[in-house]
């Protein structure tokens, strides 16, 4: 009995694009300041310390929300805390 011809191999193809689906990061939080001279804390309360003071229409990133307290970056790059009630939607 003869062996099977054997195929030829064909030509070689350069990789194809990673088609993984990766999640999409989710889209910033941005509001901006309605009071001058908010002052960006350490922790959730005003006994926590002063990191740095924030003025109106200053732009922050929401990180965390925790009662009527909300975890920021500010555009410095300083995370912290400050009261809700200083802080509105959007950057308009």
């Amino acid at each position: 009995m003869e062996p099977a011809p054997q195929a030829e191999p064909g030509p070689t193809l350069p990789p194809g694009p990673d088609l993984r689906l990766t999640p999409a990061a989710p889209e910033a939080d941005i509001r901006r300041m309605v009071a001058d001279r908010v002052n960006l804390r350490e922790g959730p309360g005003t006994d926590r310390a002063v990191l740095e003071v924030l003025s109106l229409d200053d732009e922050v990133e929401v990180l965390e929300e925790q009662g009527d307290w909300l975890r920021v970056r500010s555009a410095g790059g300083e995370d912290g805390w400050v009261a809700a009630r200083f802080v509105a939607p959007g950057p308009d």
